[in-house]
């Protein structure tokens, strides 16, 4: 029994003293944030539009819907600088109470330009046959790109002066960084201009004066760091603190 209770007690010490160990590496850590912003002017402008159709059959909607989203596209290929791109193609039947009565067929257009004074031009001209679902500005991925890289660096100075000034504070030498995150996702949506369902405009209606305006970009740097002294003065502490 006694050699039993001898083994049981030698196989949990490693154990022990393997989470006292972890426990003590732990001291001196501090959790700190850090971050770096800027203002950034919108150089993008992004629209949406569509065509929508009804009909007494699927066919008949299906084929208005692609007459007009193929004339805007041919429409937009014209204009240097500006791309574009179909989505959402829709069908679905219309109810009277429960019987079906007609069918419903949709498709969106996206278009995106840095020249806004074209895309505005262009936006006049297809509202002939489509209409209007948003329109708004945002930072190009050029811009955004560029932006975040510098805002990355920035953030990163930042916390590591924290850091430094933390471990100065508590009276330590230096710091290690035991873990660190960067998020860069704050990316603003586009700044709406237009939004729901209009009505198609004429085609000779002068574009809308639109105000880019400009967006903020933010990068924040979180992260934990551990305090500690390149020599020994005794104590956890590289410096006396004064008791003033």
């Amino acid at each position: 029994m006694r050699t039993l209770l001898a083994v049981l007690l030698l196989a949990i010490l490693p154990f022990v003293g393997n989470t006292v160990a972890e426990t003590s590496d732990a001291y001196n850590r501090v959790r700190l944030s850090a971050e770096a912003a800027q203002e950034i002017e919108n150089d993008l402008l992004v629209a949406e539009l569509y065509a929508e159709f009804q009909a007494g059959n699927a066919a008949h909607a299906a084929k208005e819907v692609n007459k007009a989203i193929n004339w805007a596209v041919d429409e937009a290929k014209k204009i240097d600088g500006i791309e574009v791109r179909t989505l959402d193609y829709r069908t679905s039947a219309v109810y009277d109470k429960t019987r079906i009565k007609g069918w419903r067929a949709s498709q969106s257009l996206h278009l995106e330009s840095g020249d806004s004074e074209k895309l505005g031009e262009l936006i006049a001209v297809l509202q002939e046959k489509l209409a209007m679902r948003n329109l708004g500005y945002q930072v190009s991925r050029s811009a955004k790109d560029a932006a975040l890289k510098k805002l990355t660096d920035e953030a990163i100075l930042a916390f590591r002066q924290r850091a430094r000034q933390s471990a100065s504070a508590f009276g330590f030498e230096d710091f290690r960084i035991v873990d660190v995150s960067i998020n860069n996702g704050n990316v603003p949506p586009p700044v709406p201009y237009l939004r729901g369902n209009m009505m198609a405009m004429e085609a000779k209606a002068a574009p809308a004066a639109i105000e880019a305006g400009s967006s903020t970009l933010t990068v924040s740097v979180s992260g934990t760091i551990e305090l500690f002294c390149n020599k020994t003065l005794g104590g956890y502490r590289c410096i006396q603190a004064s008791t003033d």
